[in-house]
């Protein structure tokens, strides 16, 4: 009996002490590798480089040039008005184009192509003043936007314009006439030969 109540005795103390608990340990993460990188032998394809402004309106040109019918014509014509300055050479020579063709076809009304002709000549006639020394193909697209005006407005029963338009066209066209040879003087035109009679048409002969 006396030994049970000294082991009571000596056991109580450590019962009621708390138990002591075991603290977690927090385990270091494992370091991963770096990704690797896996290096190929051809160069990765370039991104797409946008369409310049000069590549786009020359595609609308080429579009509009090989344009037959009159919506393909209209069609093309929008592209390359968007496409090009407003005072672009290629958007009068198109004006002009686009012109004749709807006046050839009867499938405009005239204001609808005197409005082209004169803005192909408004853009024309801005660049042969700006111009030091206008070439000869500009004078004769510019003399054809004025036929083109004039002949709208004629159908437009503007006949003073109509005649205003073509004297202009005309002035710009006699210079670049080829130089007509006018006989000598003293001469009949007829005269196929320098020396002896000459014939007329009915075969009679003149003396010289």
């Amino acid at each position: 009996m006396a030994l049970r109540r000294a082991a009571s005795l000596l056991l109580r103390p450590r019962l009621r002490s708390p138990i002591p608990t075991s603290t977690r340990r927090t385990l270091n993460p494992i370091p991963l590798p770096p990704p690797r990188r896996y290096f190929s032998p051809r160069p990765p394809p370039p991104p797409p480089v946008p369409a310049s402004a000069d590549a786009i309106a020359d595609a609308a040109e080429e579009a509009f040039d090989a344009a037959r019918t009159t919506n393909d014509m209209l069609a093309s014509f929008s592209r390359l008005e968007a496409a090009v300055p407003a005072n672009d050479k290629r958007l009068a020579l198109a004006c002009l184009k686009l012109g004749q063709h709807l006046e050839a076809s009867g499938s405009a009304e005239p204001s609808r192509i005197l409005s082209l002709a004169l803005r192909c000549l408004g853009i024309l006639e801005a660049g042969r003043s700006a111009s030091a020394s206008p070439s000869s193909s500009d004078a004769v697209s510019l003399a054809m936007a004025l036929h083109l005006a004039g002949s709208a407005s004629f159908d437009l029963s503007r006949f003073h314009d109509s005649l205003s338009f073509l004297s202009r066209s005309l002035r710009l066209l006699t210079p670049l006439l080829p130089p007509t040879k006018t006989p000598p003087m003293g001469r009949n035109p007829l005269e196929g030969s320098t020396s002896g009679p000459w014939r007329t048409p009915c075969g009679c002969s003149w003396p010289t």
